[in-house]
């Protein structure tokens, strides 16, 4: 497994669609792919796409979850930011 593999990035209630367009695009251009939003709400995908520029692959596999435990489930080092 590469070591960019290893890593998932979790969106914990994102405010907007644009900013779970935009971590797409910095995902994907980081060579990362694994985008995971908890409890994103109401999504405007048309918002997202259009910031996630180049990074619609990215975008389509972002797995939801209903809270941060599932999310976080086979991670075994987590570090929050905000």
């Amino acid at each position: 497994m590469a070591s960019r593999e290893r890593f998932a990035f979790v969106l914990f209630r994102p405010q907007s669609a644009g900013n779970i367009g935009a971590a797409a695009r910095a995902l994907k251009n980081m060579g990362f792919d694994d985008l995971r939003l908890v409890a994103p709400g109401t999504l405007n995908s048309r918002e997202a796409a259009a910031m996630a520029v180049h990074a619609d692959d990215v975008l389509a596999r972002a797995t939801v979850y209903p809270d941060l435990a599932a999310a976080l489930a086979d991670c075994s080092v987590a570090v929050g930011t905000t």
